[in-house]
């Protein structure tokens, strides 16, 4: 195995070097390192490793120009981040770009790097089973650099037949699907991390078969010309998986574009950027709601534009959840996993959402109390208003009426109401006030408007409490 390490710290390229090359037992591995990510990017042309550990934050080209760099030119190259706790946004970034994992520099040892090494041998590196008297295993490393004439006859696709292709990930998934289709033989092709092989179309249904693990499945395709889109379809239609995060069948095909997925996401950002900080943790969850739905239905086409939106969205809600968390907790910090279905996605971002409006709970009902007293000296003002009494204690006038109706148990504008017919009721029955002047000393320009409201509210009209009022001096 090929490996290379990124990192412009002497001390971190020396310890790999030494626990790669002799601290894993059975591990044969050929290791280069490089202080930085041009001079890897310069080794990678000259020689392709199959893993390269890569440090996020490097001078000049860091760790995310790196893997996009290089991602689209090695495709078969396995990338794993190097970061610290504070970092964490910009692996979360990483992850979304097709990284394998990351490592945390505080907590790395050599067994997780041996471990990290195992599982990418196992779901990357392992030689596909090959049915009995079958040649060499095909492996595809740029479709540009494919005879795909010559690759159909070898795969015996390039007749009259109509046919099918089926992907996993991963070749001990391909010899369990062997194993499950005993009368089909299979001739694997790899391409990247998927094991792909042929079927003849009408073989192909799989009716009432429910494998343990994702499948996808192409559409029909007939003859060497229809090979490379065969191929092509069965893994995008295996990334569909990411959208449940449950195994199964996925054919090529059955989900629909869904309208307005974009404008989804749009939505979603705004309500991140904007409304999150002023208590709008209710509104983001309804349009996190809505993307999700939507990302759900989203086209095989579509979901690696799923992934990373997912990862972006989360590293910005992070920067808002540490925000919240700091300002009692000044190390706080949260080290969260890789996406691998859009639930995952789901519960990471529900997870941070209600520390967050746990937190402004806890950080704004005092506001509340502030407010009910600048009411009770202001009641008088009749432009008193919704957003005057949100600005006075420095909340959203959306977030101020959920806070105020879970701290005093009815909305605003009942409260205010109740407060000012209250004290026009002591008006009323303790002095000899026109009505005209009771009302607008309680915060009220026209009178006709007080009567109708304080009789709705009160039960009797102005003039009548004042007649039912027990004379002056007695109670």
């Amino acid at each position: 195995m090929k490996i290379l390490i990124a990192d412009d710290e002497a001390p971190i390229r020396d310890w790999f070097a030494y626990v790669l090359t002799q601290k894993i037992p059975g591990l044969k591995a050929q290791v280069e390192t490089a202080a930085g990510g041009l001079e890897a990017l310069e080794k990678m042309e000259k020689d392709p490793p199959d893993v390269v550990f890569a440090d996020i934050k490097m001078p000049g080209l860091d760790g995310i120009g790196l893997i996009e760099q290089a991602k689209e030119r090695f495709p078969r190259t396995v990338f794993v981040i190097l970061t610290n706790h504070a970092e964490f946004t910009f692996a979360q970034r990483a992850v979304g770009l097709g990284v394998y994992d990351y490592l945390l520099k505080s907590e790395i040892t050599a067994e997780k790097v041996a471990q990290t090494l195992a599982d990418i041998q196992k779901g990357f590196f392992t030689a596909a089973p090959q049915p009995a008297g079958a040649g060499e295993v095909e492996r595809i490393e740029e479709p540009e650099g494919v005879d795909w004439p010559a690759l159909a006859r070898r795969l015996g696709a390039d007749g009259p037949g109509r046919y099918r292709a089926v992907a996993v990930r991963g070749a001990d998934r391909g010899a369990v699907l062997q194993r499950q289709l005993p009368d089909t033989p299979l001739t694997p092709v790899l391409w990247g991390d998927c094991w792909e092989a042929l079927l003849p179309a009408g073989a192909a249904g799989f009716p009432g078969w429910e494998p343990p693990f994702a499948v996808g499945l192409s559409a029909p395709h007939a003859g060497a010309e229809g090979l490379q889109a065969a191929l092509q379809e069965a893994v995008l239609a295996l990334e569909t998986a990411f959208l449940s995060g449950r195994p199964g069948l996925y054919r090529f095909g059955d989900a629909q574009e869904p309208p307005q997925l974009d404008s989804a996401l749009h939505a979603l950002r705004k309500r991140l950027s904007t409304e999150i900080a002023y208590g709008g943790v209710p509104t983001v969850r309804g349009d996190l709601s809505q993307f999700l739905t939507r990302c759900a239905q989203a086209g095989p086409t579509r979901v690696d534009w799923v992934r990373k939106n997912c990862h972006r969205l989360l590293a910005q809600m992070e920067d808002r959840y540490l925000q919240e968390l700091r300002e009692i907790e000044p190390d706080a910090r949260r080290v969260g996993k890789p996406v691998r279905s859009l639930e995952d996605f789901r519960a990471q971002m529900e997870e941070m959402l209600a520390a967050v409006e746990e937190r402004q709970g806890e950080r704004d009902a005092p506001a509340i109390d502030t407010a009910v007293r600048y009411i009770e000296r202001h009641y008088g003002d009749s432009a008193l208003s919704l957003t005057k009494l949100a600005g006075s204690v420095h909340l959203s006038p959306e977030y101020f009426c959920r806070l105020f109706k879970q701290k005093t148990g009815v909305s605003y504008g009942t409260y205010l109401t109740t407060y000012r017919l209250t004290r026009a009721r002591e008006l009323i029955c303790t002095t000899d006030l026109k009505m005209a002047e009771v009302a607008r000393q309680v915060g009220y320009e026209n009178a006709s408007y007080f009567s109708r409201l304080y009789k709705k509210h009160m039960g009797l009209s102005p003039e009548q409490e004042r007649r039912a009022a027990p004379p002056a001096g007695q109670n």
